[in-house]
Formats: C-alpha cells, structure tokens, sequence
C-alpha cells in the first residue's frame, strides 16, 4: 500500500466549488487540477478551503479517477478524489452550498 500525500485546494466561490464537485462517487468528491500522476487508490490528505472558510480542512480522500499529464485535447490534467467515509461533514457541507444549483441540473444532492 502507498503512503498517503497531500494535496491543497482553495475554492474561492461556489462557481469554482460546482465546477470541482464530482457526485459520480458514493460519498462525492473533488477534482484537483495537478501535473504530479497518483495511481489509482491512492490515499490523498486533501488541505480543503471551501468557499467562506478562514482556514482549511483536511479531508481524507482516494483517488478514483486520473486524467494524466498529456490529456486529450481540452482535458485538465489532475485526480478525481473520492472522500472517505469519514468526509460526510465537509460532503454535507459542499452539498448545502450547491444544492439550489444540483437541484437545478437534476443532480439532487
């Protein structure tokens, strides 16, 4: 089993937040833009700042999903990280700030 790294994300504003926010996963996740690849499963610290926080949370998440360093054309190189079971706070706080948005997309939270 690999050791877990740390990755930082600042989402500044609930477009950013939207824009990050995968419900594909079980308990959700975010996508973090990165050039560095992280095999799949990978345990991930995430140092999370959501939008309105002071200081940022760490967040225990697994990589799910890779787009690599050379993407397809238009694709963002990064990791797809799924939270653990433990994220269900910051899961549910992600999805009170996006839910008149979710909603609206027919991705109810």
């Amino acid at each position: 089993m690999t050791t877990s790294v740390t990755l930082a994300l600042t989402l500044g504003d609930v477009d950013s937040l939207q824009a990050a926010y995968v419900d594909l996963f079980e308990r959700g996740g975010l996508f973090v833009a990165t050039q560095t690849f992280y095999p799949l499963g990978q345990a991930v610290s995430l140092s999370l700042r959501l939008p309105g926080d002071a200081s940022p949370s760490v967040v225990a998440t697994r990589v799910a999903w890779v787009t690599p360093p050379a993407p397809l054309e238009g694709a963002v190189p990064g990791v797809g990280l799924h939270f653990d079971a433990t994220a269900t706070g910051v899961r549910d706080r992600i999805e009170r700030l996006l839910a008149g948005r979710l909603a609206a997309e027919g991705r109810a939270p």
